[in-house]
């Protein structure tokens, strides 16, 4: 007969091993759903259509060789960018290029929007569900009929969708809004948005973000700069004195003199270029130095620049002016060079030539701007004679 004692311990086995068979019955249960959830989503990524799009503003370190991870901020179109993805006011109709991800759960193909009057609010347009932006605030499920649709004019960017994991978003992802850190992302449940120090609700394992690669591109160049003639604007500043002397006459008769001053001044000059330029590429830019005339516009000379998305370069410019004076006896007068500094800002068109590993290339048409400030002229003046000071 077995003992009280080990009657108890055979039960106690018998127990544990169910309870463990149980508890793997359940965790396996679990990683089969989660690993359904993961292969659908990853199928989903593979069937993503970005139809098409436009530039985008960046908020970028640019200059370095190697391509870096950097996120991506595109404009609105009311922004006059010349941004190839961007976000198109919705007026009625589904814009053109518009990026889109077939949801197969509800059978319907969303389109990704944000909400006009609040941008950093996104969701997803459906036609079947009217002409409405559909978003979550919170724990609840809205629409607005103010919103814009995010694009990419004639498939620009290399615009894809990848996977990842909580707490490591992809590299370039496309973010919503300037003002905080919210991403375009994808679950299984549909268009959704992403913050990369939260979970990638409604899911606990992946998600796919939006993002914009550069690896097929080589290299690109900026030529068939125009100014436009008609946007330019300048202002004329306050003058400055940039140089003063004193002529002095110490004998009993007036004393003509010439004064003959000089002085370097320093003129800055900035290229800006709207919309998207690749990141961490080499980027050449050719185009003429404008001046604003009375006439216009005139182009002198010519500029090459590696360029970044804003490229600035400075210049010393030389001044010299000579006057006559004529110092009364015993007067010291003073003499100065004034400077009459000047900034300018003209808008221009551009053909942006990107060309990539399989030698093909893209022509696009892109916008930007000059901006120049620098002393525009100097002329010299008396500004006072005093009677000479006696030594001592």
């Amino acid at each position: 007969m077995m003992s009280p004692s080990l009657l108890h311990s055979s039960k106690s086995t018998v127990f544990m091993g169910l309870m463990l068979l149980v508890l793997f019955s359940v965790s396996y249960q679990k990683t089969v759903k989660n690993t359904e959830d993961s292969s659908d989503l990853n199928r989903r990524v593979r069937e993503v259509s970005p139809e098409k799009s436009k530039p985008v503003h960046q908020r970028v370190q640019r200059g370095a060789n190697k391509k870096e991870n950097y996120f991506i901020t595109p404009p609105s179109s009311t922004a006059d960018s010349g941004a190839k993805l961007r976000w198109q006011r919705w007026e009625g109709s589904l814009p053109k290029d518009a990026i889109s991800v077939l949801n197969k759960d509800k059978a319907r193909r969303e389109y990704i929007c944000r909400l006009t009057e609040n941008p950093c609010k996104a969701g997803f347009y459906t036609p079947s569900a009217g002409a409405f932006c559909n978003y979550a605030d919170g724990r609840n499920k809205k629409q607005s009929d103010s919103f814009e649709i995010l694009v990419n004019e004639d498939n620009f960017e290399d615009v894809k969708w990848e996977t990842f994991s909580i707490f490591a978003l992809p590299k370039n992802p496309v973010r919503i809004c300037e003002n905080e850190d919210l991403y375009v992302g994808l679950s299984i449940n549909g268009v959704l948005v992403v913050h990369p120090n939260e979970k990638c609700a409604p899911l606990i394992s992946d998600c796919a973000a939006l993002v914009i690669s550069f690896d097929d591109v080589v290299h690109q160049q900026i030529t068939d700069v125009k100014y436009s003639n008609e946007k330019k604007t300048s202002e004329k500043l306050l003058p400055e004195i940039l140089v003063k002397t004193v002529v002095s006459n110490e004998a009993t008769n007036d004393l003509n003199k010439k004064v003959e001053l000089s002085k370097k001044t320093t003129k800055t000059e900035s290229w800006t270029v709207s919309g998207t330029l690749s990141i961490g590429i080499e980027t050449k830019f050719k185009a003429g130095i404008p001046k604003v005339l009375s006439g216009g516009v005139q182009v002198t000379g010519q500029v090459s620049l590696q360029l970044s998305r804003e490229t600035s370069r400075t210049e010393e410019i030389s001044h010299s002016v000579s006057l006559d004076v004529t110092v009364p006896a015993q007067r010291e007068c003073t003499v100065v060079m004034q400077g009459f500094p000047v900034t300018v800002n003209i808008p221009f068109t551009a053909q942006l030539t990107r060309k990539y590993k399989n030698n093909k290339s893209k022509t696009v048409p892109i916008v930007g701007s000059y901006k120049g400030s620098y002393v525009e002229e100097t002329k010299a003046e008396v500004t006072e004679c005093a009677l000479k000071k006696l030594k001592g």
